[in-house]
This record gives C-alpha cells, sequence and structure tokens, in this order.
C-alpha cells in the first residue's frame, strides 16, 4: 500500500474510502469483510501500477484474481467480488454525479444501481438470493446515508 501511495496518493486516499465502505457492508451482509476490504483496496491496481504483472508480484493469487476480475469487468463470482463492485460504482456515482447535483436522491441511485446489476446478471452470477439482493440494497442505503453525515 506504501508503494501504491507513491505512485497515486489520491487513488489510495479513494481506494481506502471504497474499502472501508465495503467492509460495513459486507460485515453486514456476513461477507468474509477481511477479504471485501482488501480486494477493495487493491481495486485500481492496474491503474497504480503499470500492469497486472507488476499487481500479481505484490498480491497473493486469491487476491490478485479477485482485482484483475474488478478492472476486467468480468461478472462477479462471489458476494465478496459483488459488494467491492457495488461500492466502487455507488461512491464513484455519488463523487461524480450526486455531489454535483444534489437534488438526486441517492436512494433512488442505489436502487438503479441495483437494478441494472440484477439486469446484467451480476446479482445471479455472484450466487445471491433474491432475499439477499433486497437486504443488501437496503444496507447499501442505509450505510450510505451514515457515509454522508460521518462527512459532515
Amino acid at each position: 500500500l506504501k508503494s501504491m501511495y507513491e505512485y497515486a496518493p489520491r487513488a489510495v486516499e479513494r481506494a481506502k474510502e471504497v474499502a472501508s465502505f465495503a467492509r460495513r457492508i459486507a460485515y453486514k451482509s456476513g461477507a468474509n469483510s477481511d477479504l471485501v476490504y482488501a480486494a477493495a483496496i487493491y481495486h485500481d491496481i492496474e491503474r497504480i501500477y503499470k500492469g497486472a504483472q507488476d499487481a500479481a508480484v505484490v498480491l497473493p493469487e486469491y487476491l490478485y484474481t479477485i482485482v484483475k476480475r474488478q478492472n476486467e469487468k468480468q461478472a462477479p463470482v462471489s458476494l465478496e467480488e459483488l459488494i467491492v463492485l457495488l461500492s466502487n460504482n455507488v461512491l464513484s456515482i455519488y463523487h461524480y454525479m450526486v455531489k454535483k447535483h444534489p437534488q438526486i436522491s441517492i436512494s433512488k441511485v442505489i436502487d438503479n444501481l441495483f437494478a441494472l446489476q440484477l439486469k446484467n446478471g451480476n446479482i445471479m452470477s455472484a450466487g445471491i438470493s433474491m432475499s439477499v439482493y433486497h437486504k443488501m440494497r437496503q444496507e447499501f442505503t442505509n450505510e450510505f446515508l451514515i457515509y454522508l453525515e460521518n462527512k459532515k
């Protein structure tokens, strides 16, 4: 992480933000919160380093596989991968859209993001039941409201 910070300090700070958010969701969803945190920290590694070969040297293979799948925009195959994907998307949307247009409801953004992931097959590819899907959608909304409160 320290060497990543030397290359791209803002990207590392953002990755930490995604990782903290994702870890809280993972904990509440019964996922492996440590794996989610690590994958979220390193989800942008290919953009920070020159390429995948550098990343493979730095990360254990199981973690590198998750990071690589995220960077190649492959469908998630686990709850942990899905949480990283959704956390990154929610915070990206917030930073690039909602922050500039406060009239946009984050609840609607999260609902639309989840609906899109369902339509694209990412929910099913991760092996998530519809009951877990609905619970996660609510957890994302709740956690995001906490996130916003802590930003004040």
